[in-house]
């Protein structure tokens, strides 16, 4: 331990005092694993410089090698934590931590003699040993077992479905003029159209975006679900062991989301609408009477293994089977998974193997609910649209009909309650 007068003489007794009193303040930081990720490599390096000239030993509370430590710099008595990574390894004869250390380094504006400069570039440092994570390790599960007792906030429904399309005039010519959707605009920060927002109702969109290169695409770019605290939901499903990114900002159109992946690469996104967004901004706008719907009520994709995806969906997420069917009564073909705190549901095609491009965008859908299917049915007839056959009941009891946008991928106009009942199971309605 460095003599109490010796730090005296370093810094004199008002720094000292200082540094006492900003000890005390840092100890108070939490510092996550994720937050030791984003930092600046430069202190850290000039932390690794002095590895070899001071070896600190304290208690045994930690491995050799843990190193959380924040560094306050003091500059007009301003105060800057850092955060050094416990990826930061100390060299042979360097740095020894037995214990989560937190270093202070204190620049004194007032003039120093020659000694003193070089006695506080040496680093003479106050380390002072506080109540952490033994290792990385012990900081990544005790920040689990934090996360894990966090209650899952709720997940209302559908947000949005976003699709890649390769002519956006005729995509319009089909959600805005047969469909009757209106819809704004997101540039790039860099200049030209990012997508087009097409809207369904306050909290609900389909998302245009330009690009689609070939028939080896999928025109399903992700799937976006609503909730009403997306930072919570972050932390939740770190606690579950997926990866999530390591803080949200809000995005271009100025709401915070962020998005993962499913157990089968499917991009899911979740999102929170923010006051002043580009979306609550337009609230109670751009809904003409023209809508042929309006509310979205599922969204579709294939799926290989069913167990896996249950686990996140089910498991994690929190969504319930409310059906499932298929072509034939002893086959499952259909999954539908409802948002644990909404209506919305998600839909699980199962069987498909090698799909061709129009195939791909029969399973990766959309729905529109209506109370009944003829009006819509003649509004798009109406408007120069011929869809390849009528509206009929499907196995799940209900009226629907198919529509498909230039780029294949079909939009279903579905009743919301069976006019028959149902094959193959019971349907659970909310």
């Amino acid at each position: 331990m460095l003599p109490w007068r010796l730090l005296q003489w370093a810094f004199g007794v008002h720094g000292l005092n200082n540094l006492y009193e900003l000890a005390k303040e840092i100890t108070r930081l939490e510092i996550s694993p994720v937050a030791a990720q984003n930092i600046s490599k430069s202190n850290c390096r000039l932390m690794a410089s002095w590895q070899r000239a001071f070896t600190i030993r304290r208690s045994q509370t930690a491995s050799l090698g843990s190193l959380f430590s924040a560094m306050g710099m003091r500059n007009l008595a301003t105060y800057g934590p850092r955060v050094c990574p416990s990826s930061l390894k100390p060299a042979s004869g360097g740095l020894h931590f037995k214990c989560s250390v937190i270093i202070l380094f204190f620049w004194s504006s007032r003039a120093m003699n020659k000694h003193r400069v070089v006695m506080t570039s040496a680093a003479m440092v106050l380390a002072v040993c506080f109540a952490a994570p033994r290792d990385a390790a012990a900081a990544s599960r005790a920040a689990a077992q934090s996360h894990s007792s966090i209650e899952r906030p709720p997940i209302i429904g559908l947000a949005h479905v976003g699709l890649y399309v390769q002519d956006i005039s005729r995509a319009d010519e089909f959600y805005g003029h047969v469909l009757g959707f209106a819809h704004f605009s997101l540039d790039k920060p860099s200049g030209g159209l990012f997508l087009n927002y097409y809207k369904i109702n306050d909290h609900q969109y389909i998302e245009i975006y330009p690009g689609l290169k070939d028939d080896s695409q999928d025109r399903l770019s992700h799937v976006a679900f609503e909730t009403t605290n997306i930072r919570r939901l972050r932390d939740y499903l770190a606690g579950k062991g997926v990866k999530v990114p390591s803080s949200l900002k809000p995005g271009l159109d100025k709401n915070l989301s962020f998005t993962i992946s499913d157990p089968e690469n499917r991009r899911i996104e979740f999102v929170q609408y923010m006051p002043g967004s580009l979306h609550s901004t337009k609230f109670g706008k751009l809904m003409p009477d023209r809508r042929i719907s309006d509310r979205m009520i599922h969204a579709g994709f294939i799926v290989h293994d069913r167990a896996a995806e249950d686990r996140f969906y089910k498991v994690i997420l929190g969504f319930e089977v409310m059906w499932y069917g298929g072509m034939k009564d002893n086959v499952v073909n259909w999954v539908d998974m409802r948002v644990p705190d909404g209506s919305d549901w998600i839909e699980y095609m199962l069987n498909v193997n090698h799909p061709s491009a129009r195939t791909r965008g029969v399973m990766n859908h959309l729905a529109l609910g209506v109370k009944q299917i003829q009006p819509p049915y003649r509004t798009i007839l109406s408007r120069g649209y011929r869809p390849s056959e009528p509206p009929k009941i499907g196995r799940d009891g209900k009226w629907q009909l198919n529509l498909y946008d230039p780029n294949l991928t079909r939009v279903e106009v579905m009743e919301s309650k069976p006019a028959e009942k149902p094959c193959c199971s019971p349907m659970i309605l909310k």
